[in-house]
């Protein structure tokens, strides 16, 4: 049984953005590997050595060294290709698209539930290794990769370990986290283009900003008989958000409860054990 092979990006970061997103592709080895061809065909047709949205999305600038500047509707076009490579290829679509200010209203115990971080970008972690071992349903381990971050990396391998400890039915589906320049992922770079198409279709959901790239975010996930991906997506404002954080809340004050019992339950059984001891002594 092969290893279902996911990866992911974050677009926007917390304290610069009202929106965050993360989000990414899973497909299985044979996929990942017609996908890779496919992408790097596409790297060659437009000379670049890795396509990055943030700089694809400057159309005054080169898109590439065979590519210069173009209008809009013509480096739209230069683009769908790679859209095309992931429909074509790439099983699973994940989109976790938060507003900031939701979570940023949690209370401190909802984020001590994720480990006291006041970045949001740990609840869709979280949110998104759920959203795949529910899909997985066929018993494929599954193994994680992310854009590297230093800034990151480490509070998501904790999250991961936390998951696999105190959710049995995700944790035996996952099996690995690594962290990856997208350089030499495709996949990776697929990741990017749809988070950060997907922050700037939230902006144009939540606050009515309008963006240029609209129609490449409608051409790569528009429902289309031919797709072979299948997309779940979250986008959540602040008002969506709001109950998780009651539910979080709820969960980590319970977990807490028990903690004090049961350190009261041990207290009281070591204070009986003494008292049995000193008796047992003075009987002597």
């Amino acid at each position: 049984m092969g290893i279902f092979q996911t990866f992911f990006d974050e677009s926007g970061k917390f304290k610069d953005h009202k929106i965050i997103s993360f989000c990414g592709f899973g497909a299985k080895a044979g996929n990942l590997k017609d996908f890779d061809s496919a992408w790097e065909y596409q790297l060659r047709r437009t000379g670049m050595n890795a396509l990055h949205m943030v700089d694809a999305c400057r159309i005054n600038k080169r898109l590439g060294r065979l590519i210069g500047a173009q209008s809009l509707s013509d480096r739209i076009n230069d683009l769908k290709p790679f859209a095309d490579c992931i429909r074509n290829h790439l099983e699973l679509g994940v989109a976790t698209v938060f507003e900031v200010e939701g979570y940023a209203s949690f209370t401190d115990m909802a984020k001590k539930a994720l480990g006291g971080s006041d970045n949001p970008f740990y609840t869709q972690f979280l949110r998104t290794m759920q959203i795949v071992s529910e899909y997985v349903t066929t018993g494929e381990p599954i193994a994680l990769t992310c854009d590297e971050d230093e800034s990151t990396a480490w509070w998501c391998y904790k999250i991961y370990s936390r998951v696999k400890k105190v959710d049995r039915r995700i944790g035996r589906h996952l099996v690995a986290i690594s962290f990856a320049n997208d350089q030499h992922f495709p996949a990776l770079q697929a990741a990017d283009m749809l988070s950060f198409l997907c922050r700037l279709q939230a902006n144009g959901e939540f606050y009515g900003i309008d963006y240029d790239f609209h129609p490449l975010f409608t051409y790569l996930t528009a429902p289309r008989g031919s797709s072979t991906t299948y997309w779940q997506v979250a986008f959540k404002n602040k008002s969506q958000l709001a109950p998780l954080g009651v539910t979080l809340d709820h969960h980590q004050r319970e977990s807490e409860e028990r903690k004090k019992r049961s350190a009261k339950v041990r207290r009281s059984s070591k204070n009986a054990n003494v008292g049995i001891a000193r008796t047992g002594t003075k009987t002597r």
